[in-house]
């Protein structure tokens, strides 16, 4: 019997969408969630460009939330332990662009919805749009935190996503070949190499 996959969603001073709940049902394997709240770490913030360095936030977090990552009463019940950062504020990595994500392949992820909400675009507001595509961001990066790579296959929410509207363009789930190779790393805990893996 599988055990179940733990995700502590971690929210830096925003607020969580609440369609982030649904990704107990977009993986294959059973799914819980926690909801922790955390303050920016203010040396992720640069002056210069005005964003906040995702891979430092992602560190931030490895360390305020270690002691919950390692804690005995989830290991009994938990198989691994995922830790997704929310923030709404602008991501970088290594060039002074933006991101919608950041992950470490085999460890954990972060999102900014910043860039999500349609008014940030000189849309009217649209609440399911919004919620829509932080699901789908928050799972992409999560899939990249269990070891999936980019997708070719059409409309996969692992396909590559620089833009809102390949975003748009995404459905809501995994493709199949996506499930199996999630089944395959979780069943045998292959996540240990720490690549970067942007968008």
């Amino acid at each position: 019997m599988t055990k179940t996959v733990h995700i502590i969603i971690a929210c830096l001073d925003a607020l969580p969408p609440s369609r982030v709940q649904r990704l107990v049902e977009v993986f294959p394997f059973p799914t819980k969630l926690d909801l922790v709240r955390l303050s920016l770490p203010k040396k992720a913030f640069t002056k210069k460009s005005g964003k906040w360095h995702a891979e430092r936030i992602l560190s931030y977090l490895s360390n305020q939330l270690k002691h919950l990552k390692q804690d005995k009463h989830w290991t009994t019940r938990a198989h691994i332990r995922k830790i997704l950062g929310i923030v709404d504020v602008d991501l970088y990595f290594k060039k002074p662009s933006y991101l919608f994500g950041l992950s470490e392949f085999g460890n954990d992820a972060v999102i900014s919805v910043h860039r999500l909400k349609p008014h940030f675009y000189g849309e009217a507001h649209d609440e399911e749009l919004f919620q829509e595509r932080a699901f789908k961001v928050a799972a992409h990066e999560l899939g990249h935190a269990f070891g999936l790579g980019h997708c070719r296959t059409k409309r996969c929410i692992m396909t590559y996503a620089k833009t809102v509207g390949n975003i748009d363009d995404q459905h809501d789930e995994f493709c199949n070949p996506c499930k199996e190779k999630l089944i395959v790393s979780v069943s045998k805990k292959s996540s240990k190499v720490k690549l970067k893996s942007k968008g």
